[in-house]
């Protein structure tokens, strides 16, 4: 059978690389006890994948690892188990069984929600014209660098929502995050900074990432029962 596992990577842990949270993740997993199963071979491993790698500096309030488990392993007992093995800044949130018959994660996760964190002192209102310029914009050309060189994309599309709370300062986006069309928030904040002709400094937390069900956004923990 398979789990999810959902936690949360802040503080120090923030900086640490996806091959690194890999490597601390199985470690964990080992020093729990918990019955998980390995890959054969001469170097067997923890069978377990993520969902959507986060980039290197953002912290993150819900990640999700899928294990898999012997049939029958007790949840509760393991999520005890697991909660306890994982180290500080990578706080487990819960231990669920996955539901049957349903998508890997990596391949059922459609858009991501972030949450930018902007100081006090930050032009708020000029931000929030920048977001209205942006929304109404048919198109919105970025430029990025990939593994093949720089390339130029229209990130328009891969925007599902802005939004600004002008007490805070605080912008929740949702964003398309598939293979087909991802859009990294530090691009979008960098372009709505230009638009507003503000320089300021930030922080970006991912609050959760989304499935597409007949059209509609469910949370990633909707695949656990």
């Amino acid at each position: 059978m398979k789990a999810i596992i959902c936690f949360k990577k802040y503080g120090a842990a923030k900086y640490i690389s996806h091959l690194d949270l890999q490597r601390t993740a199985d470690r964990a997993l080992r020093r729990s006890g918990v019955p998980v199963t390995y890959s054969e071979g001469f170097n067997p491993h923890i069978r377990m994948s993520f969902a959507f790698a986060l980039k290197v500096g953002m912290a993150s309030e819900a990640e999700y690892l899928e294990v898999e488990m012997p049939d029958g392993t007790d949840i509760p007992a393991a999520e005890k188990a697991i909660i306890a093995s994982f180290p500080g800044g990578l706080d487990v949130n819960w231990v669920k069984k996955k539901k049957d018959d349903t998508r890997k994660l990596m391949a059922a996760v459609s858009k991501a929600e972030y949450e930018v964190i902007l100081p006090e002192d930050a032009d708020f209102t000029g931000i929030q014209t920048a977001i209205g310029e942006v929304l109404k914009a048919d198109s919105l050309p970025m430029h990025k660098k990939t593994k093949s060189g720089p390339r130029d994309f229209d990130a328009r599309p891969l925007i599902d929502r802005i939004k600004m709370d002008m007490q805070s300062g605080r912008i929740s986006m949702l964003l398309s995050a598939q293979e087909t069309g991802t859009l990294d928030p530090r691009l979008l904040v960098d372009k709505l900074l230009l638009v507003a002709n503000v320089v300021t400094e930030y922080t970006i937390c991912r609050k959760n990432l989304y499935m597409t069900e007949n059209g509609a956004a469910l949370p990633l923990s909707s695949l656990a029962e």
